[in-house]
């Protein structure tokens, strides 16, 4: 149901700005897929898309009702980073991959949620406890009430690291030799 026409398929719904679909049709695309997640109002205020600018950092950005300038004028995302945190309820937050995985926690009690990036480098700067931590601190959220969903990522099969991203892990991980 996109409105991709020069990346991937006829009608995908390409959602990042680093291919080559012009910007008019990405932004088509995030409001296509904000409006089927959100619905295209969410009470009395509308949905907004909150995403990052990603470069494999263990940089977390809160999102709190002081952040307002989000996205330039065409939609792309102003904030660095590679995990989000927010208790707005009109905020969708996104994070983008290809390899990478997502990790998604909510606070069932406080309605928190958090997005992280989690490809190798965010992952051995532990940006996911880092964000949990912020979640505790920020907005009081217990990890008994966290619920997490991981995302696809690239497999063992189409993928193979190089000896010094086995080492990073192993000198950090005491189960990286099963990874």
């Amino acid at each position: 149901g996109g409105a991709t026409t020069d990346f991937g398929y006829l009608g995908d719904l390409n959602l990042g700005w680093n291919v080559n679909d012009p910007a008019e049709t990405v932004a088509a695309n995030r409001r296509r897929f904000l409006e089927a997640v959100a619905g295209p109002q969410f009470g009395s205020k509308p949905a907004q898309l909150a995403a990052v600018r990603q470069f494999h950092s263990p940089l977390i950005r809160v999102v709190g009702p002081d952040v307002t300038n989000l996205a330039t004028p065409e939609g792309r995302p102003i904030l660095r980073g590679d995990g989000l945190i927010t208790n707005r309820p009109n905020l969708t937050l996104a994070i983008l991959t290809a390899d990478c995985v997502t990790v998604l926690v909510a606070d069932t009690r406080r309605r928190v949620v958090a997005a992280f990036h989690a490809g190798w480098r965010p992952t051995l700067a532990r940006i996911v406890e880092r964000g949990i931590g912020t979640m505790r601190l920020q907005f009081g959220s217990q990890p008994k009430d966290l619920i997490a969903a991981i995302g696809p990522g690239i497999g063992a099969c189409c993928y193979s690291v190089g000896e010094e991203v086995r080492f990073e892990f192993e000198s950090q991980f005491a189960y990286a030799p099963s990874l």
